[in-house]
């Protein structure tokens, strides 16, 4: 079936090639004397990207440990399909999908960083053991649930989902929240 994952050994040629990102310009002000160094885009695959940023020597010295919050919003495989792709992949799969990324994005975190994974219920229950693998235990912050619509839908087949959640991950016990001073009104 087209557009749908398949597994290989990490022996297979395909495991390895090499694929192209597309580095296309900097955003906003740029440091021209090391192109390397902020306001980058990427397109192309997040993993080649990651790899990118953790491996490739003139990026490698200015990301890998050094990444202070990742905020990502990977695919929910909810089992539907959009126009640019299917959002399905066998649980197994998709783990191995996320593992990948997660071991890149904690290898260019600071020691105070972290990593923010955004999510819906059909995943989350196994990211936050993913995360537990590649990150510790000890190191989970807190699930973020944020309310995504103003009101439930009465239209909802069974309960109204009204809320995503973000887990908060921190690469070490250094990591502090950055609290904003209280004023009158908050």
């Amino acid at each position: 079936d087209a557009g749908k994952p398949v597994w290989v050994e990490s022996t297979h040629p395909a495991a390895s090639e090499v694929r192209l990102s597309t580095f296309t310009d900097a955003v906003g002000p740029a440091n021209e004397a090391n192109p390397y160094a902020d306001n980058l885009m990427f397109i192309g695959d997040s993993l080649d990207a990651l790899r990118i940023l953790a491996e490739v020597p003139e990026f490698r010295r200015e990301y890998r440990g050094k990444v202070k919050l990742v905020y990502i919003d990977p695919p929910f495989n909810t089992g539907e399909t959009f126009t640019h792709y299917d959002d399905w992949m066998e649980h197994s799969t998709w783990l191995s999908f996320m593992r990948d990324r997660l071991l890149l994005i904690k290898e260019l975190l600071a020691p105070d960083g972290s990593a923010w994974v955004h999510l819906d219920d059909k995943e989350l229950h196994r990211m936050r053991s993913l995360m537990d693998e590649v990150f510790g235990p000890d190191n989970f912050v807190a699930s973020v649930v944020w309310q995504k619509s103003d009101s439930t839908r009465n239209d909802a087949k069974g309960l109204s989902i009204d809320h995503d959640t973000i887990l908060v991950y921190r690469r070490s016990s250094s990591w502090q929240l950055n609290r904003l001073p209280r004023t009158a009104q908050s």
